[in-house]
């Protein structure tokens, strides 16, 4: 305990701008991550385990956005947007058999899926409502139920461009119909394929 006040105390002594997402206690949790995984790397050499051991950290989900902002991403955590669903990444390993995703890491450029699905049929705490979301190169359209299913006036998609808006501030459905069109058929697809779990409308 007193270690993790020590850490905090450290950020809160440094020199900060007033953007949103500075936040010293944030800061001393990803210290403190950064040196646990040297910890647990270290100790996989030590034992002699490198040959046969991958070590692989990620988080289910992007920050939360109420205790720090996750600039320039929207949301946050429980979001089908950018900051709701980029998450952290640490891989370490040695000769482990496998399919490698070794030209990824040297050039962010390569690509080893045509297109990512996130499929999410319920309501959460960040207010989030049922939706699912597809990103295709430097596309994403998200779709949400509520306004597909009940077949109302509003519109149900969003499409943005992520290479020149990473904050998903610019909704392109209306001048994009096409590929809004041809995006939400590899979702409807998708879905059908792995047979993805569906919220229903209340009759009542």
């Amino acid at each position: 305990m007193k270690e993790r006040a020590g850490t905090i105390r450290k950020y809160e002594e440094q020199i900060e701008t007033e953007e949103p997402e500075n936040n010293p206690v944030i800061a001393a949790m990803i210290e403190r991550l950064d040196s646990s995984c040297g910890k647990i790397f270290s100790k996989v050499s030590e034992l002699g385990l490198e040959e046969n051991t991958i070590v692989i950290f990620i988080s289910d989900n992007g920050g939360q956005h109420t205790y720090a902002a996750q600039t320039p991403l929207r949301a946050g955590k429980g979001w089908l947007y950018e900051g709701g669903i980029r998450e952290p990444l640490i891989v370490k390993w040695k000769n482990v058999d496998g399919k490698s995703f070794v030209p990824v890491l040297k050039n962010p450029a390569s690509e080893i899926h045509q297109n990512l699905f996130w499929h999410y049929p319920h309501y959460h705490g960040s207010e989030m409502v049922p939706g699912s979301a597809i990103r295709s190169g430097k596309w994403k359209l998200v779709e949400w139920y509520e306004k597909s299913l009940l077949d109302g006036n509003e519109p149900a998609f969003e499409l943005y461009n992520l290479e020149s808006d990473i904050s998903e501030s610019v909704n392109l459905v209306d001048s994009l119909k096409t590929l809004t069109k041809n995006l939400s058929g590899d979702l409807q697809r998708w879905r059908e394929d792995v047979n993805a779990q569906m919220p229903v409308p209340n009759d009542i």
